[in-house]
């Protein structure tokens, strides 16, 4: 059996299986199954088989059907009477005999586009007989701009990075962690959800890891006596993402569409590092928490996010940038806030 042939008997709801109805290349076949008018055992076997084994099979499809299909008119019969007379020495009888005349039947063939056995009939996209009646389904259109294959739930994989902008007075600083970078760089790979609604709607959410490491090779420090030291450092962190953006997309074809989103965005912070090392007749120093011992970094943050992207098939790509909202510094005479500078990413969405 063919996967068309397996997948056409999965598809059959309750009332399809009963009527016995299979649509084949836009033809309806009768109470027995033909493909492309050619009655093959073994397909067809396999088909019933799989319809026996659902406990839906119609007693007369397990008969094969003969080589010619053809439906008698009837044979009529009409009997007209003759009377013959005869005479005897004794008495005289009269005694009437019937003489019946038979007419042939007439027959006549099936065509291949139409079948008429038991009493079915199919016209105008219906197909009836004395048992069931059916009439196929029309497939609903999607509406304007509505997917006709969404796909909701991906496994996305991306580039991230950070950005601390300082606002001091009436200067904007914007820098990376380390003096003289422009941002820790990470990446980030998680769950994607995006429920999809008529007219081009859709949520934009999910689920996602987020990795940053940074690392620097001339680091200025300070001893306890205040002697300058040039030293090497490293930070690392591990971060929980989690958006919640509105979306518009704009569905060309079935395979390709092109959409827009914004909305907030929530980060958590898990847990981060920062080490000091090849500090000149020192040790290296660690903070095993930066929420507490770092400046300009918290557990919480927050959002506005906006982006776009682009689908073809079941393969996306985006992009998107984030500015922060909660101040980071505990300084009232300036405020730190982290945004996401750049984040791009791929995702296959089933």
């Amino acid at each position: 059996m063919t996967e068309s042939d397996r997948s056409n008997i999965l598809k059959l709801k309750e009332s399809d299986i009963k009527a016995i109805a299979f649509y084949r290349n836009g033809k309806i076949v009768g109470d027995w199954i033909k493909l492309n008018g050619v009655y093959n055992s073994t397909t067809i076997d396999d088909m019933l088989a799989e319809l026996d084994k659902m406990g839906k099979v119609d007693p007369r499809l397990m008969q094969k059907p003969s080589s010619t299909s053809s439906t008698s008119a009837g044979t009529q019969s009409n009997n007209k009477p003759s009377s013959t007379s005869s005479t005897s020495t004794s008495s005289t009888s009269s005694s009437t005999s019937s003489s019946t005349t038979t007419r042939p039947s007439s027959t006549s063939s099936s065509s291949s586009t139409s079948s008429s056995n038991s009493g079915s009939t199919y016209s105008s996209g219906s197909y009836s007989n004395s048992n069931y009646d059916y009439t196929p389904k029309k497939k609903e259109p999607a509406g304007w701009n509505s997917p006709t294959d969404a796909k909701t739930v991906g496994v996305s994989l991306g580039y991230v990075s950070k950005q601390w902008v300082m606002k001091q007075g009436g200067t904007v600083e914007k820098f990376g962690y380390w003096d003289g970078s422009k941002s820790v760089p990470g990446f980030q790979i998680g769950i994607r959800f995006e429920p999809q609604f008529k007219y081009g709607f859709a949520l934009n959410t999910g689920l996602y890891y987020e990795y940053y490491f940074s690392s620097a090779s001339n680091v200025a420090v300070e001893d306890e006596y205040g002697k300058p030291l040039t030293c090497k450092g490293r930070l690392e962190e591990h971060n929980l993402y989690l958006p919640i953006h509105l979306e518009y997309r704009l569905h060309f074809n079935d395979k390709f569409n092109l959409f827009f989103f914004g909305g907030a965005g929530l980060d958590y912070g898990l847990g981060g590092k920062l080490t000091y090392y090849d500090i000149p007749g020192y040790e290296d120093t660690s903070f095993d928490d930066i929420y507490e011992n770092t400046l300009g970094w918290k557990r919480f943050n927050a959002s506005i996010e906006y982006g776009l992207g682009l689908r073809y098939r079941a393969f996306q790509v985006h992009a998107s940038m984030a500015r922060g909202l909660v101040n980071m510094s505990d300084d009232d005479s300036y405020t730190i806030k982290q945004n996401k500078n750049l984040s791009v990413g791929a995702s296959i969405m089933f």
